[in-house]
């Protein structure tokens, strides 16, 4: 039945481009720039489908200021201009305007036509209302407490592949404007609550409450700040600022082995300003100048915002972050999660949450859990390395499947040019997963083109 079923879904390709709706569009840039996909993976993607509906302008800008690279903005500006004569999906937005279900726009009128930059006076007080408000966030903030998340990750050769090597659950403190950790379990065991941080290796992160951005900000820091681009963050529209700091005037510190070697690096990165109100949404920081004789040759480090509530107000606080590290070889990685933010108090207790966290580590049966999309990054960045056949099976022979992998994910992956000692091992997860769920908010793509 598999093999009829996969038979099938080659026909349709062969036949011609499968369809895909708008919506369905969005969700595969918002998760192809969220996983990293490589700009010629997402590309060769792309030119399988036909859309159903007409790509406007809006749409196009907000997927072109979220997508990875330049071969994909052309690539959707070329879906758009297929599309020109299509009914409009129902609710388009076109220059502010919601258009009827079923509506089109005159051919001549659908032009990608970029936002323009504000003007340089806007730019300059965007900044200054953003610095204001990120040098007074600590002190506008609550005591409260939550649980910090950690998946702990590592790729040993740098195949683009990262294996989870451990969880860790902690729980956050902030009082008096002060963060202080106190682990709840490490891999999932509370027993291991009586460790310190420093005691269990790897890379540890800490100041996402204030510190970061302030660090940033702070005038003596002399960081210098350019508008960018526009940006549509989770659905915030965004001001979007390159920066650079100097080593001489930086406090990002590098901690290899909890003090036996440090270093003060030069950086650089991205700041994202919702546009509506002069906070920061996202962060991201890049290391620059790492001097070769140092342990830790790059690092980078990302910060996201929204709002959360406490005592029935609510606060722009951190959610997620991901800290990379890479020495001559292998890369570190942390995924950060903040989650059950509530009001401070001495002697509050978590333990909610820890179930969770102990579910994420390693399966019973030693195995790695790995999502689909993980496995998708895995595959393409495999492809784009030209990883031997035999050396991708041994890693998809630790790793086990959380969701379900489609056929035309299958097919995807296939179709990128996995060898044939990897299809055959894609099949094989495939037939595993079966009785899985599908992932969250899978696309369905429509039946293929006639």
């Amino acid at each position: 039945m598999r093999v009829l079923l996969l038979a099938l879904v080659c026909a349709s390709l062969a036949l011609g481009q499968m369809t895909m709706t708008v919506a369905q569009l969005q969700q595969f840039i918002h998760t192809s720039a969220k996983n990293k996909y490589p700009d010629k993976q997402v590309v060769v993607y792309l030119k399988k489908y036909k859309l159903t509906e007409q790509l406007t302008d809006h749409d196009l800008m907000a997927m072109i200021s979220e997508a990875a690279g330049p071969l994909t903005d052309e690539a959707l500006k070329q879906m758009q201009h297929d599309s020109r004569n299509l009914p409009l999906p129902a609710g388009a937005a076109t220059d502010g305007v919601a258009i009827p279900a079923g509506a089109t726009k005159p051919a001549q009128e659908v032009k990608p036509v970029p936002r323009p930059a504000p003007p340089l006076k806007d730019q300059e007080r965007i900044i200054e209302e953003a610095r204001e408000v990120a040098l007074s966030y600590t002190k506008k903030l609550p005591d409260f407490i939550c649980l910090q998340s950690t998946r702990r990750l590592v790729d040993r050769n740098g195949s683009g592949y990262f294996q989870q090597y451990g969880t860790l659950a902690e729980r956050l403190s902030y009082f008096d404007q002060k963060e202080e950790y106190k682990i709840i379990s490490v891999n999932g065991d509370p027993a291991a609550a009586q460790k310190s941080r420093e005691s269990l290796g790897g890379a540890i992160s800490s100041g996402e409450f204030g510190s970061m951005l302030r660090e940033i900000f702070e005038p003596e820091t002399e960081a210098e700040f350019h508008f960018e681009r526009w940006g549509n963050w989770h659905g915030h529209i965004c001001y979007v600022y390159n920066y650079h700091v100097t080593k001489s005037n930086s406090r990002w510190t590098i901690d290899w082995e909890h003090g036996a070697q440090t270093y003060r690096p030069a950086y650089s990165g991205l700041i994202y300003i919702e546009r509506d109100a002069p906070v920061v949404i996202k962060v991201t920081l890049v290391s620059e100048g790492i001097p070769s004789s140092f342990p830790i040759q790059e690092a980078q480090s990302s910060l996201e915002y929204e709002y959360q509530e406490i005592s029935g107000q609510q606060f722009l606080l951190p959610v997620r972050s991901e800290m990379t590290m890479r020495d001559s070889k292998a890369i570190s990685k942390n995924e950060v999660e903040f989650r059950n933010y509530r009001k401070y108090s001495a002697d509050a207790v978590i333990k909610f949450d820890t179930d969770a966290v102990a579910a994420s580590s390693a399966p019973a049966d030693g195995r790695t859990p790995m999502t689909v999309a993980q496995l998708k990054q895995f595959i393409h960045s495999s492809i784009e390395k030209k990883v031997a056949d035999k050396q991708v099976v041994q890693h998809l022979q630790q790793c086990k499947l959380t969701d379900r992998l489609s056929d035309p994910d299958l097919m995807e992956l296939i179709n990128d040019g996995a060898g044939p000692e990897t299809i055959e091992a894609l099949k094989q997860m495939q037939e595993q997963s079966m009785s899985l769920p599908l992932p969250a908010q899978a696309a369905k793509p429509g039946a293929s083109k006639r």
